[in-house]
């Protein structure tokens, strides 16, 4: 007999000359197949386990915070757990945007919107990288929560943001103050009204987050446009903005 493989021999039913299937050569790495019980528990373990790790897996992906990528509050966490509803930018996303708008326009001392704030990941990174002032409207009271926990966690002055929990056609219907020098719109993938937002929007940059391509309306220019796995990120320009 070799040692690698053997014959297992297992005691045929009086009833049937058949020689059972279990009757086969196998490896000495599975031994654990030799009979039809522990046959059956070896999958019935190996679907547990990985019902586990899939729900483990599952809540790491849930709850697990996004961070700040960097600037004053480098590796920082923040709470992103809001809602279904809520979907925050992924690190990736955000590393790209980030990317971007320094080698065109910096941050340093911009004033940012982060309309849809959401956790507001999108505007205290713009803070955390020198901004001077920004503000996060969103009308979900729990998103809002979120929001005001982040900044309260991380210690930003609060002369420096401002939070308004609002519909975005309510709060651009009533803003009067100064011309923000970026936008972030990353409204839900089902959102159409593009033309109406972007015509609103007092910003001279507006970085657009969606699930496909958008087209600006006339008298606006796409600076540029990046697909993301489903995420497509588009910057937006008015033709006043010189940029």
């Amino acid at each position: 007999m070799k040692l690698w493989h053997f014959k297992i021999r297992w005691k045929a039913s009086s009833s049937s000359s058949v020689e059972p299937a279990c009757f086969q050569r196998v490896g000495i790495l599975r031994l654990i197949r030799i009979s039809p019980s522990a046959d059956r528990w070896y999958r019935e373990k190996r679907s547990v386990e990985f019902l586990v790790f899939r729900c483990v897996r599952y809540i790491f992906a849930k709850f697990d915070s996004v961070r700040v990528l960097t600037g004053a509050n480098k590796s920082r966490k923040l709470l992103s757990s809001v809602s279904e509803a809520t979907r925050p930018t992924s690190s990736r996303v955000r590393k790209s945007i980030f990317d971007i708008l320094w080698s065109r326009v910096g941050i340093d001392e911009k004033s940012v919107l982060d309309l849809f704030a959401g956790t507001g990941s999108l505007g205290i990174e713009a803070l955390s990288r020198g901004a001077s002032k920004a503000w996060f409207v969103d009308q979900s009271r729990s998103a809002i929560k979120v929001v005001k926990e982040n900044l309260l966690r991380l210690g930003v002055d609060p002369m420096r943001y401002k939070v308004v929990t609002s519909t975005y056609n309510s709060f651009l219907d009533g803003y009067q103050g100064e011309r923000f020098d970026i936008a972030f719109l990353d409204p839900p993938y089902a959102f159409t009204n593009w033309d109406g937002l972007l015509e609103k929007v007092p910003a001279a940059i507006m970085v657009c987050e969606t699930g496909n391509p958008i087209q600006p309306p006339s008298g606006f220019e796409k600076l540029l446009e990046r697909k993301y796995g489903t995420t497509v990120v588009t910057l937006v320009s008015g033709s006043s903005s010189g940029i």
